[in-house]
This record gives structure tokens, C-alpha cells and sequence, in this order.
């Protein structure tokens, strides 16, 4: 009040009687207003004079508040990058650029990253530079499930291509890096993504990734979900000067807060957040596209390419001329005599082998995920939902040899590793004659696949070389008959003698309870017994097999009895033969047996 009746005295150009001049001129309240202002907003050094004196005639008129002048006063305002503003870029038709400003316009949840509008043109320029490369990419995911269609992406197939691109990291797992799913499409009245919407998800990620302690301060962890995963969103020059979110943001996030029973984030938290920065955009988006999405995801072209040059190559078809027979009867064995191999077994039976994989093997990457293998099977079945036709497995087979030694050209001594060296080298992958190591030794590639009975010979005279179990292809069965018991094998891969299978069938005998294999029976009426069971019973039943069933021959004899299912699963029918091979085929277990029988015949 002082100060308003200073200003106001200060004001008036004429004094007149005492007690009598009470009042202004115009100009005179122009100047007291103007005094007013500056006294006002003294404190506040950023605001020049004149924005004092037009934030107080606001005041006054009440069309706008003290704070609301305060931030009109001092925000800092970064120029957004208009891309109507230019020339149509260089290699574009109008219309094709029209096209992509449309896609542009839609792209709003960029906005609410770090640093925003700064990066602003330089991510729109490089997206548009790659956006015929990530519009492959993006109709080859949105078209890669048996379901929906193929114009949009839904979680799981942005799953795979998270997968495939390798863009996982340590802090920044799938689990966190989903939300960036809902993050990207809000507004929107479906849970799937648009071209636009996968574009936004892009740049969100390769961000997030790249920042995972951005926002991890304490108090941020209440609002994943509206910031998209473990990390708090600033917008614009607020995060960078530390002055917050205004308005509706501000409201929005409060009310977050409130429910949460969190605090609103302080100038303090916005700070730390951006020093959290270890690399801003558009940097970090730079190295997502060129490190990880265009070296690694799918492509639309792909699979024609493989049905026009690859497959049908003299290559290939040669390397499947030598692996024909095993593969008819590895498609058997898994598919179990049925007309069809189901996805489940074919995904299921890779797996088992550990083909699945990420490795770096004699300075060459080797990888393989199961979204390649999914995709494979589909690209080869007529008819997915029901399975590969065995005429169908060796395209199955070749796409999915091309995908994980697709980045290996040259071996380390200059030879070629061609597709038909590819396919050759899987192939022993899936009958354990071989592993990634084994078949990119510094020799000839051609040796990547050995037919198993001549691999048998060559472990008898060197040892095993894997230590895993692999079995040996076992004699096809009639079409819709049951699968046959599995052909026994050595520990290297080579068939047990007929001396150690009666060996083992004698010592099961004499070890094993009469009523051993009716106390596996639940009355459930299943084609199947979990063979974890199985063990478990074995070691509870007979004592002088406890202790070895317990520690690391129990895991030898669920490998042995799992070789061909692969599910963890073995047929209640034939089980006693099958324990009999198991035990035939692992020299260990066949002189624990063998010992067993021995303790127990002393006591």
C-alpha cells in the first residue's frame, strides 16, 4: 500500500491546496500505473521494464493473473521447425512429400521427449532419409502374425521387432520398453500402431534406451504410466532450464501425483533429470536406426527375394540333395507321424538344441530368434494355422539357415560361406551332429554337415565334441502311426552297442520295483509322463540311485529321455525301452546303473 500511494503522489506534475489534489490526469495514471508495475515486479530481474508495466495493466484490467504474466514474461521459447516452410526435398514428388507431412503432423508423442523442438529438424530429416527403408520394415512386422492385418502393429509384433533389431539393453528390457507402445498411440481408439505411431515409437525408444537413468529419481517411479516406462517426460526448455511443465501438463501431473501419493517433481528433480543425459537426441536416434533397425529388422522384400534367387539356387538345392533323408526323418520324429508340423514343435524342437542364440563365434555373428524362426514357418507352410507339410520343411529349414549365418560371408582363412554352406551347417545344428563352433572351424565349409553315421565313426576316434546330448536320426515310421521308441545314442552321438542296451535293461530290472511303472499312472489317463517325474520316482524308489539322480546324472538321464520330444514330456507307452536306451546311451548313467546293481546285491 505504501508504495501504490508513493507511486501515485510521485505521479502528479501539479501540486495543489493541501488535502485538495486527490486526483490524476491520464497521463498521470499512465505514469502511477507504470510505477506500479516496475515497484510490482522489482524482484524479478529477468523481466525487462516494459513487460512490468504491461504485466501490471493486465492486473488491473484482470485478464491475466501475476503468475500467468510472470511466465508470459519469462519463457523461453525455442523456434519450432516448420517443413512447409522449404522447398520440397531433393528426390521427392509433391505428392509423395505431402504424403509423408501427413504422417509428420501425426507424430505428437515426440513432443513430450527431453530437449523438444532442438532436435525437432534433424529428426524429421532423417526419418524421411530412411523412410522407405522403415516403411519395409514396418509392413513386413505388421503382416508377420497369423492374425490381424497388415497395416498396423500390434504389442507382440512390435515385440518382435524389438527382438530382431536387438534393441534391448541393460536397464531397458522389454518389460519397461512396452509402455512405449501405449506411449505412442495415445489418443488414439485402438491398442495397435500406425505407421506414424511406430515411427513416434522409434524415436521414443531410442531414447529411453540410450537415457536409463533419466528420470530415475526417487518419486519418479509413481508416474511410469503416464511417462512411458521408468522414466519422467520434460517438454521443451522447461526440463532444460529447470522451470517445469505449466498449464494442463502441470494440472495432469499433479493430479498423478496426488493419486499416487507422491509429490509434484521440484525444480531440483527436473534438473537432475537432464543431467540423466548421456546422449541426446537426435544422436541416439542416429545410432538406434544405423546400429540395430536397418542392419537387423525384416524387410517386405525379403521373402520374395528368398523365393526368387535363394531357394531355388544350385546351392541350396544341392546342400539339400545331402540332407534330404535326415531331414524326412528329423520331420517325423518331431511332428511324432502326423500329417502336419505344428509351429509349437517346430519352434519347440530348435529350441531344445539351443539354436536360439546371440553368440559372437570365431569373430563372426551367429544369431537366431525365435520371431526368424516363427517367420520362417510361415513363410513356408500353404497352410500355417495347420502346420508344415513335409515337402514344405526344407524352405523352412533354408530361410531360417540364410537368417542365422546370414552375417557371415568369409570364414577366417578367405573361403566363402555360401548359402548351401548355411543350410548344410543348420541342418547339423538341428541333429546335434555339430555346433556353431564346430561348423565355422577354419576349414573347409563343407564340412559343416556330416551324415550322423559317418559323424559316429569320426566321435569314436576323437571324442565327443559337443556336450550336449545328440541323438542320431532314428528309422522313419509309417505316416499317422505313433512315433517309434527313440534310437539309442552314445554320449557323442553315435548308437549304443547292442551289449550296453541289454546291460542297461537288465540292471533297470533288477533295480526297479515291479510296480515302479503303474506308481507313475495318476489315473488322469495321459498319453504322457513328465519325465521330471519320472526321475523324481526313480531316485525316491531305489536308494543306491538317490544320490546321483539327485546331483548331475539326473540332469544327464531327463536330457537322454527328452532327445526327441523336446517338451519335457515322454510316451507312457514304450517307457521302459525308452529308460533302456536313455540309460544305454550315456556312459554315465550306464555305470551308475550298472554300480547301483552291484551295492544292492551286497546289502
Amino acid at each position: 500500500m505504501p508504495q501504490a500511494k508513493n507511486a501515485f503522489v510521485c505521479a502528479q506534475r501539479e501540486k495543489g491546496e493541501e488535502g485538495a489534489d486527490v486526483t490524476l490526469d491520464f497521463d498521470e495514471l499512465q505514469e502511477c500505473i507504470a510505477r506500479c508495475g516496475v515497484d510490482k515486479y522489482r524482484s524479478i530481474t529477468q523481466i525487462k521494464e516494459g513487460a512490468k508495466v504491461r504485466a501490471m495493466v493486465g492486473n488491473l484490467l484482470g485478464e491475466i493473473t501475476e503468475e500467468v504474466a510472470l511466465v508470459e514474461a519469462t519463457h523461453v521459447a525455442a523456434p519450432r521447425f516448420d517443413p512447409r516452410s522449404g522447398a520440397t526435398p531433393a528426390g521427392l514428388t509433391s505428392e509423395a512429400y505431402s504424403a509423408w507431412l501427413r504422417v509428420w503432423d501425426q507424430m505428437g508423442a515426440v513432443s513430450k521427449l527431453h530437449g523438444f523442438p532442438l532436435w525437432e529438424r534433424e529428426v524429421h530429416d532423417m526419418l524421411l532419409t530412411n523412410l522407405d527403408a522403415l516403411k519395409s520394415v514396418f509392413a513386413a512386422y505388421a503382416a508377420s502374425s497369423l492374425a490381424g492385418d497388415a497395416e498396423t502393429m500390434d504389442i507382440d509384433e512390435l515385440h518382435d521387432f524389438v527382438i530382431d533389431a536387438g534393441l534391448e539393453v541393460d536397464g531397458y528390457a522389454w518389460q519397461t520398453m512396452a509402455a512405449q507402445h501405449k506411449e505412442s498411440s495415445l489418443g488414439s481408439s485402438d491398442d495397435v500402431l500406425e505407421l506414424h505411431e511406430f515411427l513416434s515409437c522409434v524415436v521414443r525408444i531410442s531414447f529411453f534406451r540410450a537415457n536409463t537413468r533419466y528420470g530415475m529419481r526417487a518419486g519418479a517411479r509413481s508416474r511410469q504410466e503416464e511417462t512411458g516406462g521408468n522414466l519422467a517426460i520434460s517438454t521443451g526448455h522447461a526440463a532444460l532450464k529447470g522451470q517445469g511443465r505449466r498449464g494442463a501438463c502441470d494440472a495432469a501431473l499433479g493430479r498423478s501425483a496426488r493419486r499416487s501419493g507422491g509429490s509434484k517433481p521440484t525444480a531440483q528433480d527436473r534438473e537432475a533429470d537432464a543431467t540423466a543425459i548421456e546422449a541426446p537426441l537426435p544422436g541416439c536416434l542416429f545410432d538406434v536406426l544405423n546400429g540395430c533397425v536397418l542392419p537387423h529388422a525384416r524387410r517386405a522384400g525379403d521373402q520374395q527375394l528368398f523365393r526368387d534367387e535363394i531357394m531355388p539356387s544350385a546351392d541350396v538345392q544341392g546342400a539339400l540333395a545331402e540332407c534330404r533323408a535326415d531331414l524326412s526323418t528329423w520331420y517325423e520324429l518331431v511332428s511324432e507321424g502326423a500329417d502336419f508340423l505344428s509351429l509349437e514343435q517346430w519352434l519347440r524342437a530348435i529350441d531344445s538344441r539351443q539354436l536360439l542364440t546371440d553368440l559372437t563365434v570365431k569373430g563372426h555373428a551367429v544369431r537366431l530368434t525365435e520371431p526368424q524362426a516363427r517367420q520362417a514357418f510361415f513363410l513356408a507352410a500353404k497352410t500355417p494355422t495347420e502346420g508344415l507339410l513335409p515337402n514344405e520343411l526344407a524352405t523352412c529349414v533354408v530361410k531360417t539357415a540364410c537368417d542365422k549365418y546370414r552375417h557371415i560371408e568369409t570364414l577366417a582363412n578367405g573361403m566363402r560361406f555360401t548359402n548351401g554352406h548355411k543350410v548344410r551347417a543348420f541342418v547339423a545344428n538341428m541333429l546335434g551332429v555339430a555346433d556353431e563352433e564346430d561348423v565355422l572351424a577354419d576349414v573347409t565349409p563343407a564340412k559343416g554337415y556330416t551324415p550322423p553315421a559317418a559323424a559316429a565313426g569320426q566321435r569314436k576316434e576323437g571324442g565327443a565334441r559337443r556336450s550336449s546330448p545328440t541323438p542320431a536320426p532314428a528309422p522313419a515310421p509309417a505316416r499317422r502311426a505313433p512315433a517309434p521308441a527313440p534310437a539309442a545314442v552314445s554320449h557323442g552321438g553315435g548308437a549304443a552297442s547292442g551289449a550296453d542296451t541289454a546291460a542297461a535293461a537288465a540292471a533297470l530290472e533288477q533295480l526297479l520295483p515291479p510296480d515302479f511303472y503303474d506308481s507313475l499312472d495318476d489315473g488322469s489317463g495321459k498319453a504322457h509322463y513328465a519325465i521330471a517325474d519320472v526321475v523324481e520316482e526313480l531316485a525316491e524308489r531305489q536308494e543306491a540311485l538317490r544320490q546321483g539322480l539327485k546331483k548331475e546324472h539326473g540332469v544327464i538321464l531327463f536330457a537322454a529321455l527328452d532327445r526327441v520330444r523336446g517338451d519335457g514330456n515322454v510316451p507312457r507307452t514304450g517307457l521302459r525301452e525308452a529308460l533302456g536306451h536313455a540309460v544305454a546311451s550315456e556312459p554315465a548313467l550306464l555305470e551308475m546303473f550298472l554300480k547301483a546293481v552291484k551295492q544292492v546285491a551286497i546289502s
